[in-house]
């Protein structure tokens, strides 16, 4: 999804709270300067997990300029404030301004399968999919995956979550998800094997290593597993990983 990026705003001045603009300016380019501004600050605030704050703002570059970028954010705004129908709403506004902004196709499906409408999910995915403007299909697989997860298929999600390794093979959460579909299937090889590939791009993560442990607990590899259990410890010494991983090291199975 293309990010507007902040605009030169060396002729904008904050004088007590407002924005002032040089005179030889056109009313588009200042419409157009308060537009990113506010736009800008809002994917500031939700990136730090302020919504509320993030929807102000938007709201206010509203005002200047009506884009597919800006109602996608006010989509994820609603998202994560459980307002689903209104995140339904603004998507839809995007794909209207661009039906080619396929990545509001996929916030549609993820606020979809939140709400238990899996097929209509699965199509909204699909729509993505069926788009070849569209640059991140990784992720319309990927979403795809979980919503045959929460339908109870694993059969499929595996076969979603390998599709997106195969076209992104450093997005990392399909390999977590797998190792738990494995580990419940009690494949637990396979398990091992999607957790190593995780270690491989992220090799400090105290969660992989704690799973790893636990897994090959299952086929009572005892050594391999405490080696995994004191790499947590290394790793995330005062963290809930640790405490827990000091459990297994004593003989503790919880």
């Amino acid at each position: 999804m293309k990010r507007i990026v902040l605009a030169t705003l060396c002729a904008m001045i904050w004088v007590g709270g407002c924005v002032t603009t040089p005179s030889n300016m056109t009313m588009s380019e200042v419409n157009e300067a308060k537009y990113t501004l506010n736009y800008n600050q809002g994917l500031n605030r939700l990136t730090n997990n302020e919504p509320s704050f993030a929807m102000e703002d938007f709201l206010n570059a509203e005002k200047y300029k009506k884009t597919p970028d800006l109602y996608y954010s006010m989509g994820q705004v609603c998202y994560m404030l459980n307002r689903y129908e209104l995140a339904l709403k603004y998507f839809d506004k995007s794909l209207l301004l661009d039906k080619n902004f396929s990545s509001s196709n996929v916030g549609k499906g993820i606020v979809l399968r939140e709400m238990g409408r899996y097929d209509e999910a699965l199509a909204q995915f699909n729509t993505a999919l069926d788009n070849i403007l569209f640059h991140e299909p990784d992720k319309a697989y990927y979403n795809i995956a979980l919503t045959y997860l929460a339908m109870k298929d694993r059969e499929n999600a595996i076969k979603f979550f390998k599709q997106t390794i195969g076209l992104r093979p450093d997005f990392l959460q399909p390999y977590s998800q797998l190792a738990l579909i494995y580990i419940d299937l009690r494949n637990y090889e396979a398990a091992i094997e999607a957790l190593k590939v995780l270690l491989s791009y992220v090799p400090d993560s105290p969660e992989a290593h704690l799973l790893l442990g636990k897994t090959y607990l299952k086929l009572a590899r005892s050594t391999a597993a405490d080696m995994e259990f004191k790499e947590v410890i290394r790793l995330a010494p005062d963290s809930e990983y640790a405490r827990e991983a000091m459990i297994y090291l004593k003989g503790g199975d919880n």
